[in-house]
């Protein structure tokens, strides 16, 4: 048991990421930023270099690397080699900085760290922010954790589904510091594009996975269609991966003089202060939705598809309108919102109170540093509850992907032989 009382409680934040992600990124500088520091001191070791920058400017210590992951179907021939690499560092943090306990922002790190941590003997946490296919859970060692963190409940009880013992599980929804964004100078946005008094403009951000760029030229097509209608609609991108292929969707639908892009905001709340008046969300929105809190933070009447945790952020009908997925159905709740004002602006409004009371910053922190200190103090070591259970989970997934993989198999071969025929 180590001796609290002679330092800070350390926390060895480990993020990993193929590319930067908005929501997983965003939260962890958020938090990061919130921890009393007279209590905590964190560590970050990340592969993000622009996850370093915005650190390094609060004062964070990090230590950048380009992290190993080991894949079992795509690994190279020292995979194995790498990862115990990757676990020897851990530990060497581990040593250096007094390490009280381990929070992984990211699955990747699992592979190592979960070891790491048993080794040295310290409690860790997994942060999980999306639903992970079966396979990645598998590679990744997730189904071992000892604690997941959920940010909502839709990724809790896929992984319960599996058999994770939900006894291990916790809920976290993230928050945002109001009072930071609340602060920041609005852009006028109406005025940038000349729009007139009864232009309604729409806003939507774009994701920075180019793999989820069509969510926004589904927002594109909308636009086009409500136009056709008659209502004079605009429409704001904020960021996006593949630009010209949006530009030139909203060209062959004749909007291109309606459809306005920002490349990359700095500050996207900034320019939804500035005269946006509905926040769209696409159907490969986050799981939890960080960027629709911030738009009702701003007391924009909000629409979304119903899907991930979508539903646990806004409650349709009283702080924003949930949809399916249907273009018709997301088209005709934008239409509501036009064609009744006061009802968009109450939805805004009781929008902005929910986010400042449930997604807050510092409700985010406390429920963080409560379970800290509850894992630390008492338990203080690595403990790892309900392993047996963990284990039929793990056993559970793989005999079910290896399923998947014969009948995916047998269902090739059947086809190839129907060809040659």
């Amino acid at each position: 048991m180590k001796h609290y009382h002679k330092h800070k409680i350390v926390i060895l934040y480990i993020h990993y990421s193929e590319s930067w992600s908005y929501g997983s990124e965003q939260s962890l500088v958020t938090l990061i930023n919130q921890l009393d520091k007279d209590i905590y001191e964190p560590i970050v070791w990340t592969n993000q270099p622009k996850l370093v920058t915005q650190l390094q400017l609060l004062g964070i210590c990090t230590q950048f690397d380009e992290h190993c992951l080991f894949n079992p179907w795509y690994t190279p021939r020292l995979g194995l080699r790498l990862r115990y690499r990757q676990y020897q560092a851990c530990c060497q943090l581990i040593n250096q900085y007094l390490v009280d306990l381990i929070h992984c922002n990211s699955a990747g790190p699992l592979q190592w760290a979960i070891l790491a941590a048993h080794t040295m003997n310290i409690p860790i946490i997994y942060h999980l922010h999306s639903r992970f296919p079966t396979r990645g859970k598998l590679a990744l060692g997730v189904y071992l954790c000892p604690v997941i963190v959920g940010v909502n409940q839709v990724v809790n009880d896929a992984l319960i589904h599996d058999g994770y013992p939900q006894s291990c599980t916790e809920l976290i929804y993230n928050g945002i510091d109001t009072k930071q964004l609340l602060a920041q100078p609005g852009k006028d946005m109406r005025a940038e594009f000349n729009l007139k008094p009864q232009d309604i403009l729409l806003a939507s951000i774009a994701s920075q996975n180019p793999h989820q760029s069509i969510d926004k030229l589904i927002t594109i097509t909308i636009t086009a269609s409500l136009r056709r209608q008659g209502y004079p609609v605009q429409l704001l991108i904020l960021g996006a991966a593949k630009m010209s292929a949006l530009q030139a969707h909203a060209q062959s639908l004749n909007v291109s003089e309606q459809v306005h892009f920002i490349a990359e905001p700095t500050q996207v709340v900034s320019y939804l202060k500035g005269g946006v008046d509905i926040y769209l969300a696409g159907p490969d929105e986050e799981v939890f939705g960080l960027s629709l809190i911030e738009a009702q933070l701003m007391g924009l009447s909000v629409v979304a598809p119903n899907i991930g945790g979508i539903a646990e952020v806004i409650i349709s009908g009283q702080t924003g309108l949930i949809t399916t997925t249907e273009l018709e159905d997301v088209s005709a709740a934008i239409e509501r919102l036009i064609s009744q004002p006061s009802f968009r602006r109450h939805l805004g409004k009781c929008g902005a109170e929910r986010v400042l009371y449930h997604f807050n910053s510092h409700y985010f922190y406390q429920q963080f540093s409560d379970l800290y200190q509850k894992l630390i103090f008492e338990h203080g070591q690595f403990d790892n509850p309900y392993l047996l259970q963990k284990m039929r989970a793990l056993a559970k997934a793989s005999l079910k992907f290896a399923g998947r993989l014969i009948v995916n198999k047998l269902t090739r071969k059947t086809t190839q032989r129907r060809v040659f025929k």
